[in-house]
């Protein structure tokens, strides 16, 4: 309820569409969004944050990944998975900063890489300028609806 709540209050949707490992491969390879070349990448309605961690860990010339998600429950796991991400290698990854429930970043102490992540609405993500890649999905109809084709019945 607290996330249908946030989401009419911001004009937002909850709809979810995933992507998987794969596909982040396909949308990340030289032939798409060439993630290679890039050094910031943004990722907005990151739902459980998977796209994001595969990034920061898949590619490490990305010397920032941010991800940010409306669903209170959704930027929980992706909370969690990040922290045990960082626990599970405490000698190469370290928790940047934590404010439980709204962000959580990691570095990565040799090349400073940071993966962030947050609670929030994408349409008020400061700095998307500066990204280089930026990751969004969107589920739209597939036809119009009738009052989009003029027809009131």
């Amino acid at each position: 309820e607290d996330d249908k709540r946030a989401a009419s209050e911001s004009h937002g949707s909850l709809l979810y569409g995933e992507l998987l490992p794969r596909g982040v491969n396909k949308a990340l390879d030289a032939r798409h969004l060439d993630a290679q070349r890039a050094s910031t990448l943004y990722d907005l309605g990151m739902g459980t944050g998977k796209v994001a961690m595969q990034a920061f860990l898949q590619f490490p010339n990305l010397k920032r990944v941010y991800g940010v998600e409306l669903s209170l429950a959704r930027y929980k796991v992706a909370e969690r998975a990040v922290l045990k991400l960082a626990s599970a290698d405490a000698r190469q990854l370290a928790v940047h900063s934590h404010t439980p429930g709204a962000s959580i970043a990691v570095k990565n102490v040799a090349t400073q890489q940071l993966l962030h992540v947050a609670h929030g609405n994408l349409m008020a993500t400061r700095d998307v300028e500066r990204a280089n890649i930026i990751m969004y999905r969107d589920r739209r109809p597939t036809r119009p609806s009738r009052d989009e084709r003029g027809h009131g019945f």
